[in-house]
C-alpha cells in the first residue's frame, strides 16, 4: 500500500504542473499537418524518399551485393523509386525484399513486373520475418534495412519486438535506415509519433552509432531521417528493450506534458487550431499507451482532458469530411428482388418522405418484412438522399450510433484514441454536431432499424443520451428519420412537431388473398400454381414463403407436396426449415456467419471459409449482399440464423444437451479467427466499426479480463453484447457477470443488465444480491414478463423448485398462457417428482410450440413413470419435427440401449460422439451401449480419453462405473460413488443399481443378502420413490436381501405409479419364491 501511495503522489506533482502557453504556441508555430501518405506512381516526387535516396546510393556504391530490407513497405514507394533509377537492375547484384501485411504482396509483384525485375524481387509476410531473420536465398550481401513511418505506428511492445529482433540479427555491414514523421497525419488511430531527439537517444542506448537530419517543406510535412550502424555487441533481451522504450516514451510524455497538450483555452491558440488538434490526440494517444503497458507514473487522464480528446477527435473528422456521391450508386440495390404488395404501406411511407415532419414510425412483428419495405421506397422514392441504416440489433451505445451515422455521411470518426476513455458525454459534441447536422441532415434519411434494443419496459428510449442525439438531428432543416420497430415506443417524450402524424401501417402477415404468398414463391419457384396445403400451411408469413421457397428449390419441385416440409411450415418450426438448407458444404459458413454481428467483406468470409461454402451459401438463400455507400462487397445471413435456439434449454436441470464447456476450445477458436480477419481488414480502410468488432470478438476468446478492463465506454455495448454470448451460450456465469458488472459501470444502466446481473448473481452463489435486484426490478416494472420469467429461471436454475412454483403463482401466471409458462410448470413438477403433472405440461407445451426441448422433457417424464413406449413414442414424435436435434437423437440412442437395441444405439451414438468428443451426456449411453455388446476396450479408451475434457466430469465418471461394474469391480465402482447426496436421483439410481448387480452375480446367499441389504440402506429422498426405474432396482435389492415386506413395499409403490409397467411381472417372476402366493 505505501509503494502505492507513493507512486500515486509522483503522479499528482507531474500532472498538475502549469503548462507554459508561450512554450506550446511556439511549439504549435513549427507544428505541420503533412499531406496524405504518398501513392507508389508518385515515389519520384515523394519528398521524404527524396530525402533519403542520395544515402541510399552513398552505401550501394560501398558495396557490390547486397538487399534493400523494406520492412513495412507498403504498396512499394521504395522499389518504385529503385526501379526508376535502376538501382534495382537485371545487370546489377542488388536486391529487394519488401516485408509487409500479405495484402500488400500483389503490389509489390506488379511493380517488379513493370520494372523487369521480379528476379531480383521478394516479398515476406510480416509473421514470418518475425519468425526466422531473412536468410541470404532471399536476402543476399550486406543489408540496407529500411524503416519508413513505421515506428508512430507501433505501440511499446511491438516497437521493442521490432528493435529486438534486429538487434538480434544485424551484422556491422548492414545499416538502419530509419524515415519517420514528427507530425502525425492520422493521430486519431491511437498513435503518435516520436521525438526525434528522444528516438535518437533510445537507439544510441541500444548499442547503435547515428547520423540525423530533420527535415520538412512548405506544404507542411515534416519528417527526420536516422543512419544508424551496430557497434555493440552485448545485445539487450527483449524484456530489458520494452523496458527502455517505456522509459523513452515516457521522456516524451512528459516533454508533451509540460508544453501544455490537452491544455483547453481555444482564445489563445485559435490561429493554431489544426496543429493544435493533432497534437492533443497524439499526446491522448501516447498516454493510453503508457497506460496499456503500465508505466509507472501516467495517470489517466483527467475529466477534463477526455472532453477535449473527444471533442478534438470529432472536430478533426468533421473537417475532412464529404458527402458519398450518390451519382457512383444505385439506390436499386436497397430493393430485394422478392419484395412483392405492401403497396399501401410504400404509399404512406413515400407520403413521410416528401412531408415537412422529420420522425416516422414503423412497427410489425418479427421476419414481416419492415427493413425490406423501407428499402424498396429508399430504391424507388429516396428523393436522392443519402440512406444511412445503424441497425441497433448489432450495437445500440450512443457512441456506436453516432460512429454508424458519420461514416454513412462521409465522415470517418477513428476512435481508437478515444477507446480507453471514461468519461465521455454526448454534450460535450452536442454544438460540434449540430452545426454539422444543420448543414447537411436534407440529404440523407436516417433509417434506424431494430429500435425495440433501446426501448425499455415502459416503453421509453432508456438512454437519455440517444434521445438526445434524435431530437438534434431532426431539429435540422428537412431532416428525415424513419424507426423500425417490434414494439410499441412511448411517443410522449419526442416533441410532437416533429413527428409524422399519420400512423404508418402495421407490417404484418399478408392480407387474406393467396396471390401475395404466391407471388413469393414465384419470384423464387417460376410457377404459377401451388399446393393449397402449402398456401395453409405459410399462412400469410412472408418469412415462412420464403423459407419454403429455398427449400423447394433446393430439394426439388417433388418437395412441393411433401408431408414433412409442410408439417415444419404450418408449425412454424423455422429453425428446421432453415437446418435443412444448411449442408456439408455450407455447414462451416453458416456457423461463422451466425457469429458475426455486422455485414462483412466477402473476402473476411472466403477466408474463414471457402469460395466454394460462399457460393453454395448465396444459391441456397443463407447470405446476400448488403448494398453500402462505402464498400460494395459486404454480406450478411439471414438474421434468423443468429437467432437458431440451441438444443439446450437455458438451464435444463438435465443438461444433456451441448455443454457451454464443450464450446470453448472451438468457438474461441472461431472468434480468434474472426478477429484476425477484421484486423485485416481495418489495415485497408480504417473503418472505426472493424476496430469496434475486434474488441467484442476479442472479449469473448480472451481469457485475461485485464486489458479489457482498460478500455472506456466507448465499446460499453460490446461488452454488453459478449455478456449475452457468455450467459445464453457458454454459460459461463462468473464471466457474464464480470461483463454485465463492467458495462453497468461504464453507463449502461438498461434493465436487460440489471436483470442479467440479477440472474448472474443467482447462479454464482449470490442468490440474496440476485433476489434482492429481481425484486427492486418487478417492483419498478410490474408489468414486464421478461423479469419475471429470468427470475423465475434463476430459481431453476437453482433447483429451487418450491420457490419457482410460488412465484409462477404469485405472478398469476397459467400454464396455458404461453409455451414458456407450461414448459416451466413441467420443469418445476420434474423437479418436484410429480411426474404425472410434468407429462401434463409438456404436453400442454408441445401443443402450444412444437420444441426439441419440449420432446425430451416429456420422454424424460415418461422415463420416471417407466412407460418405456411412450417415452420411445414421444423422442420418435420429436425426431419428426427436428431430425437433426443433437438432444433427441442423443436420446434416442440412450433409449435403444435400454430397450436392449445396443448396436442401433452404438451406430447413433458413435455418429454423435464424432460430432462432439467432449459430451459427456453422448459419451455414458455409448459406453453402455459398448459394454452391453462386450466391446470392453473400446468403452475403456473413449473414457480414457475425454477424462480431462469431457464435461460434465460427474457423467464421465458414471461412464467409468459402468466399466467397473461390468469388470465386476464392485467395490473400486462404489468407492467411484462418493458421497451420495440422497435427492440426486441418478447418482442413488446408480449406486443402488452397482448393488443391484453385485448381489446378482454373488452365489453365495449369505453374501448376497448382505450386499443387497447395503443397496437398500442408501438414502434416498422418500420423494423419489415416485421414480419408477429406481423403485425396479430397490424392488430387486429386497428381493436380493430376502426381505418380503421391502419387496411388497417396493411392488405396491411400483402399482401406484404405473400399474401397467411391465417390470412389475418380471419381479414377481423373479422372485415368487420369495413372495409366495402374495403379490401385492
Amino acid at each position: 500500500m505505501g509503494r502505492k501511495k507513493k507512486r500515486g503522489k509522483k503522479k499528482k506533482e507531474k500532472v498538475t504542473q502549469k503548462a507554459d502557453p508561450k512554450k506550446l504556441i511556439q511549439f504549435l508555430t513549427n507544428y505541420c499537418v503533412p499531406p496524405d501518405p504518398q501513392s507508389t506512381e508518385s515515389s519520384r516526387t515523394d519528398n521524404q524518399i527524396k530525402s533519403i535516396f542520395m544515402i541510399l546510393v552513398e552505401l550501394i556504391n560501398n558495396e557490390t551485393t547486397g538487399t534493400f530490407v523494406d520492412i513495412g513497405c507498403g504498396n512499394g514507394p521504395l522499389l518504385n523509386r529503385l526501379g526508376e533509377e535502376k538501382i534495382i537492375a537485371t545487370d546489377k547484384n542488388w536486391f529487394y525484399l519488401g516485408i509487409d501485411y500479405p495484402e500488400f504482396k500483389q503490389a509489390i509483384l506488379n511493380i517488379s513486373f513493370d520494372y523487369s525485375i521480379h528476379k531480383k524481387c521478394d516479398f515476406l509476410d510480416i509473421n514470418q520475418f518475425y519468425k526466422k531473420w531473412p536468410n541470404n536465398s532471399i536476402a543476399p550481401g550486406v543489408k540496407i534495412i529500411f524503416l519508413r513511418n513505421v515506428f508512430h505506428e507501433l505501440d511499446i511492445i511491438d516497437t521493442a519486438e521490432l528493435f529486438h529482433h534486429i538487434s538480434l540479427n544485424i551484422t556491422d555491414k548492414d545499416t538502419l535506415i530509419i524515415q519517420d514523421l514528427r507530425v502525425f497525419p492520422e493521430a486519431e488511430k491511437g498513435n503518435a509519433c516520436w521525438d526525434p531527439i528522444v528516438l535518437i537517444e533510445l537507439v544510441k542506448k541500444l548499442g547503435y552509432m547515428t547520423l540525423s537530419t530533420t527535415e520538412s517543406t512548405a506544404g507542411g510535412a515534416n519528417w527526420f531521417n536516422i543512419k544508424a550502424k551496430i557497434n555493440c555487441k552485448n545485445i539487450l533481451s527483449k524484456d530489458q528493450i520494452v523496458e527502455l522504450v517505456k522509459h523513452y516514451r515516457k521522456k516524451q510524455w512528459r516533454n508533451w506534458h509540460d508544453i501544455g497538450a490537452l491544455y483547453e483555452d481555444d482564445e489563445k491558440y485559435r490561429n493554431y487550431a489544426i496543429a493544435k488538434i493533432d497534437f492533443d490526440l497524439q499526446f491522448a494517444a501516447l498516454t493510453q499507451q503508457l497506460i496499456s503497458a503500465d508505466v509507472d507514473g501516467i495517470l489517466s487522464l483527467t475529466e477534463k482532458q477526455q472532453s477535449v480528446v473527444l471533442k478534438s477527435s470529432i472536430k478533426k473528422a468533421l473537417m475532412n469530411s464529404h458527402l458519398p456521391d450518390l451519382t457512383k450508386f444505385n439506390l436499386k440495390e436497397y430493393e430485394l428482388t422478392y419484395f412483392f404488395d405492401r403497396g399501401n404501406s410504400q404509399d404512406h411511407l413515400q407520403k413521410f418522405i416528401i412531408s415537412k415532419f422529420p420522425i416516422t414510425f414503423i412497427y410489425g412483428p418479427p421476419y414481416m418484412g419492415k427493413s425490406a419495405l423501407v428499402g424498396r421506397v429508399i430504391a424507388n422514392f429516396g428523393h436522392n438522399r443519402i440512406p444511412i441504416f445503424c441497425d441497433l440489433g448489432a450495437t445500440s451505445s450512443i457512441w456506436n450510433i453516432i460512429e454508424i451515422i458519420l461514416t454513412g455521411m462521409g465522415c470517418r470518426l477513428q476512435t481508437k484514441v478515444a477507446q480507453g476513455l471514461r468519461k465521455l458525454k454526448f454534450k460535450l459534441i452536442k454544438e460540434e454536431l449540430t452545426e454539422y447536422f444543420l448543414k447537411n441532415m436534407g440529404e440523407v434519411i436516417i433509417i434506424f432499424d431494430h429500435f425495440e434494443r433501446i426501448i425499455g419496459p415502459t416503453g421509453l428510449i432508456q438512454e437519455n443520451e440517444i434521445k438526445q442525439l434524435i431530437n438534434l438531428m431532426a431539429e435540422s432543416p428537412n431532416a428525415k428519420i424513419i424507426i423500425t420497430s417490434r414494439d410499441e415506443i412511448d411517443i410522449s417524450e419526442f416533441d410532437q412537431n416533429i413527428l409524422y402524424p399519420e400512423g404508418q401501417p402495421l407490417v404484418a402477415r399478408f392480407p387474406d388473398d393467396p396471390y401475395h404468398v404466391k407471388n413469393l414463391l414465384n419470384s423464387f419457384l417460376g410457377r404459377g400454381d401451388y399446393p393449397d396445403e402449402l398456401i395453409e400451411a405459410i399462412d400469410r408469413h412472408p418469412f415462412l414463403a420464403y423459407l419454403a421457397a429455398v427449400n423447394i428449390r433446393k430439394f426439388g419441385e417433388n418437395s412441393l407436396n411433401d408431408p414433412k416440409l409442410i408439417s415444419q411450415v404450418k408449425f412454424k418450426l423455422r429453425d428446421e426449415l432453415i437446418k435443412a438448407i444448411v449442408d456439408e458444404e455450407t455447414e462451416s459458413l453458416v456457423k461463422v456467419m451466425s457469429l458475426i454481428r455486422i455485414p462483412v467483406p466477402k473476402e473476411l468470409i472466403i477466408c474463414l471459409t471457402d469460395n466454394i461454402a460462399f457460393d453454395n451459401a448465396i444459391k441456397q438463400g443463407l447470405i446476400f449482399h448488403i448494398p453500402d455507400l462505402i464498400r460494395k462487397d459486404l454480406y450478411t445471413c439471414l438474421g434468423a440464423l443468429k437467432n437458431i435456439r440451441s438444443d439446450k434449454e437455458s438451464d435444463n436441470d438435465d443438461g444433456s444437451g451441448l455443454s457451454g464447456n464443450e464450446l470453448t476450445e472451438s468457438f474461441k477458436n472461431i472468434h480468434r479467427n474472426i478477429c484476425n480477419g477484421y484486423q485485416d481488414i481495418y489495415r485497408q480502410d480504417d473503418d472505426p466499426k472493424w476496430l469496434r468488432e475486434i474488441f467484442y470478438h476479442k472479449l469473448i476468446y480472451l481469457d485475461d479480463k485485464t486489458e479489457v478492463e482498460k478500455f472506456g465506454n466507448i465499446y460499453r455495448s460490446e461488452v454488453t453484447g459478449a455478456g449475452e454470448i457468455w450467459f445464453h451460450k457458454k454459460k459461463d456465469y462468473v464471466s457474464a457477470l464480470w461483463a454485465f458488472n463492467l458495462s453497468h459501470g461504464l453507463g449502461d444502466k438498461s434493465v436487460l443488465v440489471k436483470m442479467r446481473i440479477a440472474a448472474c448473481n443467482m447462479r454464482v452463489g449470490s442468490d440474496v444480491k440476485g433476489k434482492r435486484i429481481f425484486t427492486e426490478l418487478i417492483s419498478k416494472y410490474p408489468a414486464n414478463k421478461g423479469i419475471k420469467m429470468s427470475f423465475i429461471d434463476s430459481l431453476l436454475y437453482n433447483k429451487d423448485y418450491k420457490s419457482a412454483l410460488e412465484k409462477l403463482n404469485e405472478f398469476e401466471l397459467n400454464i396455458y398462457d404461453s409455451p414458456w409458462v407450461a414448459n416451466q410448470f413441467g420443469r418445476i413438477y420434474l423437479g418436484m417428482y410429480e411426474y404425472k403433472k410434468a407429462i401434463n405440461a409438456f404436453e400442454t407445451h408441445l401443443k402450444l410450440e412444437k420444441t426439441p426441448f419440449g420432446f425430451h422433457q416429456l420422454s424424460r417424464a415418461y422415463q420416471y413413470i417407466g412407460d418405456t413406449d411412450n417415452e420411445a413414442k414421444t423422442i420418435d414424435q420429436g425426431l419428426k419435427n427436428f431430425p437433426t436435434s443433437h438432444l433427441l437423437r442423443v436420446r434416442n440412442g440412450a433409449i435403444l440401449e435400454r430397450k436392449g437395441n445396443s448396436l442401433k444405439a452404438i451406430e447413433i451414438l458413435s455418429s454423435l460422439h464424432a460430432e462432439k468428443p467432449n459430451n459427456a451426456w453422448i459419451i455414458f449411453p455409448l459406453v453402455k451401449s459398448l459394454l452391453s455388446n462386450d466391446n470392453t476396450e473400446k468403452a475403456k479408451d473413449i473414457v480414457s480419453k475425454s477424462r480431462d475434457n469431457a464435461f460434465p466430469k460427474f457423467m464421465v465418471d458414471a461412464s467409468s462405473i459402468e466399466i467397473l461394474v461390468h469388470e465386476k469391480k464392485f467395490d473400486e465402482a462404489i468407492r467411484l460413488t462418493g458421497r451420495i447426496n440422497q435427492d440426486d436421483q441418478n447418482r442413488v439410481g446408480q449406486t443402488k443399481e452397482i448393488y443391484a448387480s453385485w448381489a446378482i452375480s454373488t452365489d453365495d446367499p449369505v453374501e448376497k443378502k448382505k450386499i443387497a441389504e447395503l443397496g437398500l440402506n442408501v438414502p434416498m429422498n422418500e420423494m423419489l420413490e415416485r421414480n419408477a426405474p429406481l423403485l425396479v432396482t430397490c424392488a430387486k435389492l429386497a428381493g436380493s436381501a430376502q426381505d418380503k415386506t421391502k419387496l411388497l413395499y417396493y411392488l405396491n409403490k411400483l402399482e401406484s405409479v404405473n400399474p401397467e409397467m411391465s417390470e412389475i411381472n418380471r419381479i414377481k417372476e423373479l422372485f415368487r419364491d420369495i413372495l409366495g402366493h402374495e403379490t401385492t
